[in-house]
């Protein structure tokens, strides 16, 4: 008979190889009462978000009306973890020519910003997650935005054609947002300019 060591053959809990358990508690505007459809959306967002930090193991689950609770077993690194999991989004849309970061603009220009993510375990060892991401870190003032999220009004999904089977995210922008991308873009037409 053959024996396997028995660290590799159960799984163990927080309880055991320790790791990260958190309870996130969501609030309402004004202090309104979340409904159940928006907190099964963000524990859906939170779980996608655990996901892409390659754990194995992990729990996302809703607690009760207003909390999710988050476990990673094996995770050493929670400030880590929790940064990307409760970090709000933040769409931009900025002129190219307007960043004054040399080396962002190239990146920005020749594509070149994959960039491999790690987790590491229990032990302080980093390994690599099944993707890649697309990261650029572009600090603050160095560009200029000309439309932000706060000027979209509504978002949908959709084909991106009748004839595609590709999708397409589309955008509704509000009448200041419409009137400075379309100024952006007749300024930019003649000279091949590109918003990022």
């Amino acid at each position: 008979f053959m024996f396997t060591p028995p660290q590799e053959k159960i799984n163990q809990g927080l309880d055991i190889q320790g790791g990260l358990s958190v309870v996130l508690t969501a609030k309402g505007e004004d202090g309104a009462a979340v409904s159940a459809e928006d907190m099964e959306k963000s524990r859906a967002i939170i779980e996608s978000r655990v996901n892409s930090l390659g754990a194995s193991e992990a729990t996302v689950a809703l607690q009760s009306t207003d909390q999710v609770l988050v476990q990673i077993p094996g995770l050493s690194e929670a400030e880590e973890a929790l940064a990307p999991i409760g970090k709000t989004g933040k769409l931009e849309f900025a002129r190219l020519d307007s960043f004054t970061d040399e080396a962002v603009r190239t990146k920005i220009e020749t594509g070149q910003y994959m960039e491999q993510e790690s987790v590491t375990d229990a032990m302080g060892n980093r390994f690599p997650t099944s993707e890649q991401k697309l990261t650029l870190h572009v600090d603050e003032g160095t560009y200029t935005p000309i439309v932000t999220g706060d000027d979209i009004e509504r978002v949908t999904v959709g084909q991106a054609s009748e004839a595609s089977t590709d999708y397409a995210v589309n955008l509704k922008l509000d009448s200041e947002g419409a009137s400075a991308f379309a100024q952006a873009t007749k300024e930019l037409a003649p000279t091949k300019g590109q918003i990022v």
